[in-house]
């Protein structure tokens, strides 16, 4: 569905607010680069200029959501990007407090015509 849309519109860049290694994922699989999985300065800049942006480890939403956090049940921040790896929160600290977001920017990959 993503690569629909890219191919409809042609963004050059996607943002995002997640806690989910799922939507990284998928935005992973269509991007070039994606930070903050990548340390690149213009997507480090597009993802602090977003709204309610604050940057400590990384780019963060905090208390983007409620005090009880966005999911009932287990949080997908508890989970891996990568299996047998560091969970979401122990890669990005800030992921700690289930109110906070990490805010996602990455640079579209261009489809081979």
């Amino acid at each position: 569905m993503l690569r629909a849309l890219i191919n409809e519109y042609s963004p050059e860049y996607l943002t995002t607010y997640t806690r989910n290694p799922a939507v990284i994922k998928m935005i992973q699989r269509e991007s070039s680069e994606l930070y903050p999985l990548v340390e690149e300065e213009e997507l480090r800049d597009m993802a602090a200029a977003m709204a309610h942006a604050t940057y400590t480890d990384a780019v963060y939403h905090e208390d983007r959501y409620g005090n009880e956090g966005l999911f009932i049940g287990e949080d997908p921040a508890s989970k891996s990007l990568v299996p047998g790896k560091a969970t979401l929160m122990q890669q990005f600290p800030g992921l700690v407090s289930s109110r906070n977001a990490l805010i996602l920017a990455a640079r579209v990959r261009k489809e081979k015509k």
